[in-house]
């Protein structure tokens, strides 16, 4: 899964993205919780992930790499 598809998928709520797992996560100060697929929504988790990264951060870089994509587009005739 590229990380357009991530964002793409990611179900509301979200802020997390385990790597490891392929899981969703929902976190605040205040609790964690990990997105059920099977019951479509997030429950409540005591543990937590080494593999996590920022949906936001995964987003910024979805949209970076779509702008490479289109310079690099646009630099192919002048190669």
């Amino acid at each position: 899964m590229n990380n357009q598809d991530i964002v793409d998928n990611a179900p509301e709520g979200a802020t997390h993205w385990d790597i490891e797992y392929g899981f969703y996560w929902m976190m605040d100060r205040h609790s964690t919780q990990v997105f059920s697929a099977l019951d479509n929504k997030f429950k409540e988790e005591k543990l937590s992930s080494d593999f996590l990264r920022s949906l936001a951060d995964i987003k910024r870089i979805a949209e970076l790499e779509k702008e490479q994509a289109i310079r690099d587009e646009a630099l192919k005739p002048l190669l």
